[in-house]
């Protein structure tokens, strides 16, 4: 597969399964008593831990998550604010990740932009999830543009990719016994190399 249909798929894939996706978080719940904004905080930082992956060209089992992530954030996500908060989204990321709670520097809000990474009552620092959000699309637009266009950022991608050793294949999933309904096709990703971070993304057609 040439370079051009790697990054064709990588950004079609990426865009489906993170920008279209994540809005969806923010829709009202069934009952009408929650969504899933707190949710949308999470998933964006695993979106941006992916181009960051792809963007660093390295995949070591022992990685530097925590580096590509601050290395990427304030070169894509434009806003100097970013950058002068990247360590504390990091610790943010790890907060969510590990013990479901946004710590103690951030409240995360959702339907007030004007207070995003402003100072609330207690002191702490607003993140808006819709802002963030829109942010996000931003850093992504960004740096497809680049892996597009920029030699030495297509290298790290090809790096990167190479290094995950991701395979792919469509898989029939078989008709269940006493049913009649057929599964559609499964697009199957795994990683020759244990342990590595797959973060190459590619479609089921």
């Amino acid at each position: 597969m040439d370079l051009n249909r790697k990054i064709r798929d990588f950004e079609a894939g990426f865009r489906e399964l993170y920008l279209d996706a994540i809005p969806l978080l923010h829709h009202e719940t069934p009952t009408g008593k929650g969504s899933g904004h707190y949710l949308s905080f999470s998933t964006i930082f695993s979106g941006i831990e992916c181009l960051a992956s792809m963007f660093s060209g390295k995949q070591p089992v022992k990685n530097n998550t925590g580096d590509r992530f601050k290395k990427f954030v304030p070169l894509y996500f434009g806003s100097p604010t970013y950058a002068t908060h990247v360590d504390d989204l990091w610790l943010l990321r790890c907060s969510l990740a590990h013990s479901f709670s946004p710590g103690g520097k951030f409240t995360l809000t959702t339907g007030n932009p004007r207070h995003h990474f402003l100072a609330a009552t207690d002191g702490r620092i607003c993140l808006n999830a819709e802002t963030f959000l829109q942010d996000f699309v931003k850093a992504a637009d960004r740096y497809f543009q680049d892996l597009r266009g920029r030699k030495g950022v297509q290298q790290k991608f090809e790096l990167s990719v190479r290094q995950t050793g991701t395979t792919h294949r469509n898989v029939e999933l078989p008709t269940l016994p006493g049913s009649e309904m057929k599964l559609n096709k499964v697009w199957v990703q795994t990683s020759q190399n244990a342990g590595t971070n797959v973060s190459h993304i590619s479609r089921a057609f």
